[in-house]
């Protein structure tokens, strides 16, 4: 039985409101029309868009215009956490997971609205050479019925990445590209079944997880840990300014306080400063201030400047996003703004704005050790049970 999806084709009022997605440009209609020798002065997509509908629309061109709407700009979020893996196990994590991982019944959906349009498996990375490197791409599509046609699907991207390096730490690198409640759930459900099975075949040593929590530091370790983060890095992206932070006086620090915090204390419970170059702040750069101030966030611009001369600016921001459970609330870094001088395709925007999101994902855990008192004085303890945040 053919799938309804490949034979229906939109006409008349449905067809008007398909193509009048912010995802199908004037151009792309102008070609259309332009194939069928069809020639139009108007410059305007909505006098465009009559022609179209008056001549109907063919599979291909449908098809076409479909994976079009599909392809939208993403807006990753990255979070990295690490396993310790078992060395004496003497396997990959090619052997481990590449070839029957369960990707079944991740979605509990009774109406059928969300469903999984990919088949995903684990796939070694350096065109498939690197088998202690697996990566799995997720697609998930939902379905809104109370929107008007072409609005009605929205596509929703994630992955997990799972890399041993040479301490036989395992780096899980967990992405969702939409700020969305469906990628979260899914990908947490992947990362719980990834741990297992490592777990049971004794691929890894437990299943406690390290993750870089808002407790893990003190105050003004955590200041100097995400400032020294937001640096440039040079083959992605190059600091330019430090746009805003977000900061709260700590009343449980004991001992006389200074007075800029005192008047915080009397009329602030947080703050959200915006501004220019909020890395030298008195909060973030005076000694005495820093142990009493917890920094939940800091945003920064930065200039883009690639090695195919395509240059940009973006704006960053790194985050512990739970502040109804700071206990629990996981770094996140994500892109908040992004805009490129040269036109290229969504595609190639996404895999920009991966490369830039990839080089501070390893700085961070580079720099853990450093400004993190658990993980410089608590080395071989007990770590976390692993629960991902939703």
């Amino acid at each position: 039985m053919m799938n309804k999806d490949n034979t229906f084709i939109p006409v008349g009022d449905v067809l008007r409101q398909f193509l009048a997605n912010q995802m199908i440009s004037t151009h792309e209609i102008r070609n259309i029309l332009q194939s069928r020798g069809v020639f139009s002065s108007a410059q305007d997509k909505k006098n465009l868009i009559p022609i179209l509908i008056k001549t109907g629309i063919a599979p291909y061109e449908f098809s076409h215009l479909k994976d079009l709407v599909k392809e939208k700009e993403e807006i990753p979020k990255y979070q990295t956490k690490q396993l310790t893996w078992n060395a004496e196990a003497h396997s990959t994590l090619a052997e481990e997971l590449g070839f029957d991982f369960n990707f079944e019944n991740l979605v509990d959906d009774t109406f059928n609205n969300l469903t999984i349009e990919n088949e995903p498996q684990f796939v070694a990375a350096g065109e498939g050479n690197d088998h202690n490197h697996m990566i799995a791409e997720i697609r998930i599509k939902r379905l809104d019925r109370t929107k008007n046609f072409g609005e009605d699907e929205n596509y929703f991207d994630c992955s997990i990445e799972l890399k041993v390096d040479e301490n036989n730490q395992l780096d899980l690198n967990v992405t969702t590209k939409h700020t969305s409640k469906e990628s979260q759930n899914i990908i947490n459900e992947i990362v719980k079944r990834v741990t297992r099975k490592l777990k049971e075949s004794k691929a890894i040593k437990s299943e406690k997880m390290k993750r870089i929590l808002f407790p893990d530091f003190t105050n003004e370790g955590r200041i100097d840990y995400l400032t020294q983060l937001v640096k440039s890095i040079d083959f992605a992206a190059y600091i330019d300014n430090t746009k805003k932070i977000h900061i709260k006086p700590d009343n449980n620090i004991i001992g006389e306080v200074p007075d800029e915090i005192k008047i915080l204390e009397k009329k602030i419970k947080e703050l959200t400063l915006k501004g220019e170059n909020l890395d030298n702040s008195i909060f973030l750069r005076l000694k005495k201030l820093k142990k009493r101030i917890q920094l939940f966030s800091i945003s920064c611009t930065y200039k883009i400047d690639t090695d195919n001369n395509i240059k940009g600016t973006c704006e960053l921001e790194f985050e512990f996003p739970d502040l109804e459970n700071m206990a629990q609330s996981e770094l996140t870094i994500s892109i908040a703004r992004f805009s490129l001088k040269s036109k290229i395709s969504a595609k190639e925007r996404n895999s920009i704005k991966s490369i830039v999101l990839r080089a501070f994902e390893s700085k961070k855990i580079e720099l853990l050790n450093k400004h993190s008192f658990k993980y410089q004085l608590i080395t071989s303890e007990p770590e976390e049970q692993i629960t991902v945040p939703a």
